[in-house]
């Protein structure tokens, strides 16, 4: 079904930023940058052996066993297939297999986004779908909770029952959940450390995280019932033993991103625009100082190309923009700048570009017209022409239901992440592209890859604290804040 909710996903990009953190742990970053970057050495941890057993819809059940290792600043979850870290310390999750040299990185907060906004947009889907025939225990909300292990506003939907062996949870008069025992007490530390695991791998309803937190027990075995994807499923979770040790930190040392070993080397947009946001990120390409710019935009105006001088206005706002907010800037611009760009935009051509960029950036316009325009115009060869494919994304994104537009203007685009990733690799240095092609994911609901532009494009970004991208750092700040069961 098609996503409704697009426009809440996105709200959060408006909000003012507090003071910006960096980039502890970029995602390109190897297994020994990550140990170097944080303690390794042995910690107090409760680690547990899991049986979980997961039956979805006729399939056969699934028996998978797991070693988890909580401590307070990492959960590791071993299996025989994958190795699973999630440092909080770094607010990293990284995944390895144990017979390759491959390591897979996702920001922490990618995932807990993904469930805020589409615990929102099925909210919504309620609501349209309310008067509608339907399956009643499919719309009732406790079951989108419940799958996702959010809510937006703490609730008891579940009737609890305590029972010789532990408790059982009735949604009216289905048993959702059921907890026994016999129970081990643990520390309210330990406890968080568990909830938090649940709260990031288990479909378990927050009301039932919220007992076990004030309990202090942790049961032998965890039965759920629900819903996944429309079909049900249940999943049991058994607990076969508890044991208090210390842990090292378990990431091995010489592993490599897999954006290197894999991606690096793939003839696509996105492999492109990764290896030069990386090329970036290493130094090995270094941006063109703000004279080269500043001369370039000269250079046009004086020889009457007004389309190459408001592409190269263009580029030195996007890649030196905090140059402008200092006296020098703030006097060449109103100096040099202010007069001849006047004159640029009398340029028809020029204007057009202009008029569809300012449609983009959420001004008021005909989105399909700058939309077709932007698709008949090819750019591509001249100065920071690629530009058109980052202003033609932020069309599509603040457009809503484009079904009804000229098919022609799709089949003469690329994707428009396609198009953004295009931009990077030709101009790889500014954090703006990278906060454009992270909302361009973002509003698709893919939190993984929106993060992953995100990070890259502060990770090759000096300046990123003064550009667009600076409002991340505050939505990721009160993350922690708003869902502590996930940190």
């Amino acid at each position: 079904m098609k996503r409704v909710c697009l426009a809440a996903a996105i709200l959060f990009l408006g909000v003012g930023a507090a003071q910006a953190a960096d980039v502890l742990a970029p995602p390109q970053w190897s297994s020994d940058q990550i140990r170097a970057a944080r303690p390794i050495a042995a910690a107090p941890a409760l680690v547990l052996s899991f049986e979980r057993t997961t039956i979805a819809g006729k399939a056969a059940p699934v028996t998978v066993s797991e070693r988890v290792t909580l401590t307070a600043s990492f959960t590791f979850v071993e299996s025989p297939d994958q190795d699973l870290l999630t440092d909080h310390a770094l607010c990293r999750v990284l995944m390895w297999k144990p017979s390759s040299a491959a390591l897979h990185s996702d920001s922490c907060y990618a995932l807990v986004a993904f469930r805020i906004y589409e615990g929102a947009n099925r909210r919504l889907l309620h609501r349209i779908l309310e008067g509608v025939k339907a399956a009643p225990e499919t719309l009732n909300p406790y079951w989108d909770e419940a799958e996702l292990g959010y809510q937006e506003t703490p609730s008891d939907p579940l009737t609890r029952t305590a029972t010789p062996e532990g408790a059982d949870y009735r949604l009216g008069d289905v048993l959702a959940v059921r907890l026994r025992g016999p129970m081990t007490t643990v520390s309210a530390d330990e406890m968080h450390e568990f909830v938090r695991d649940l709260a990031n791998r288990i479909p378990l309803h927050p009301q039932v995280r919220r007992y076990l937190a004030r309990g202090l027990q942790l049961p032998t075995t965890i039965e759920i019932a629900g819903f996944r994807n429309g079909q049900p499923y249940s999943q049991t979770i058994t607990i076969k033993s508890v044991q208090r040790q210390t842990a090292a930190y378990p990431l091995p040392a010489g592993l490599t991103s897999d954006l290197v070993t894999s991606d690096d080397a793939r003839e696509t947009p996105r492999g492109k625009g990764l290896r030069a946001a990386l090329a970036v990120a290493s130094g090995e390409n270094r941006a063109p100082s703000a004279a080269t710019l500043i001369a370039a935009y000269g250079d046009d105006v004086k020889a009457g190309k007004p389309v190459n001088a408001l592409l190269d206005f263009l580029e030195l706002t996007q890649l030196e923009g905090p140059l402008f907010q200092t006296d020098a800037g703030r006097a060449l611009l109103t100096e040099d700048i202010k007069p001849t760009i006047q004159a640029v935009l009398a340029d028809p051509a020029a204007v057009q570009f202009w008029r569809a960029s300012g449609i983009a950036g959420g001004g008021s316009g005909d989105r399909e017209a700058a939309a077709k325009y932007l698709a008949a115009t090819n750019l591509d060869d001249l100065p920071f022409g690629t530009f058109r494919y980052v202003t033609f994304a932020n069309l599509i994104r603040g457009a809503g239901d484009t079904s009804k537009w000229d098919p022609a203007i799709f089949r003469s685009m690329p994707r428009p992440e396609d198009g953004v990733w295009t931009h990077i690799a030709r101009y790889p240095w500014g954090s703006n592209a990278y906060k454009d092609l992270g909302d361009t994911y973002f509003a698709s609901y893919d939190m993984t890859d929106a993060w992953l532009a995100y990070d890259l494009g502060r990770s090759v970004d000096r300046q990123w604290r003064t550009g667009v991208i600076k409002v991340l750092s505050d939505f990721e700040d009160r993350l922690p804040v708003t869902q502590p069961d996930f940190f």
